[in-house]
């Protein structure tokens, strides 16, 4: 996701949702059956789309943006409350480090769920010394609040970036 900065990342999933559903018929996919996978930043960027892809950043170049039907976010970096986040991901997707009270609700996915917000596959290890695992906590206990089905692994052990669990 770096060096873009925001909105160019949720565009830039708005035109591919634009891509997928203009060559749907000839590339034999169902189009309510397509999910969003990220890991880290690009978890951040996969829940984002999720809970924001009708935003007016999005909306004033793809006016009938089209949301996704599910995500997988692995190890996301979710909010940006100083709390929690993972900073360097959140002035990186800014272009700053002053970051205003505004722009951390703007940019916290836990702030923006909606009961629409689609259904999520969330893991994370409580080992994890790079993005809290706060973050996975803090995204789904906002879609259990707004009843979005999701399913939650926290797993005792493994680094960030753990992928296949090997070395």
């Amino acid at each position: 996701v770096n060096p873009h900065r925001f909105p160019t990342q949720l565009r830039e999933v708005a035109a591919l949702m634009e891509l997928i559903y203009k060559n749907a018929d000839a590339w034999n996919c169902d189009t309510s059956k397509i999910a969003i996978i990220g890991f880290s930043a690009g978890g951040h960027l996969a829940a984002h789309y999720s809970t924001m892809f009708d935003c007016k950043e999005v909306r004033e170049v793809f006016p009938e943006s089209k949301s996704v039907n599910a995500s997988v976010l692995c190890y996301p970096v979710i909010t940006a409350d100083p709390k929690y986040a993972h900073m360097g991901s959140i002035h990186n997707l800014v272009g700053k480090t002053d970051i205003s009270p505004e722009e951390t609700e703007y940019f916290s996915c836990e702030k923006n769920v909606k009961d629409t917000t689609p259904p999520a596959f969330i893991w994370h290890t409580s080992e994890d010394t790079c993005v809290h695992v706060m973050n996975s906590l803090l995204y789904a206990g906002t879609l259990s609040a707004h009843k979005v089905p999701f399913e939650l692994h926290i797993y005792p052990y493994g680094a960030h970036g753990l992928s296949t669990g090997d070395a």
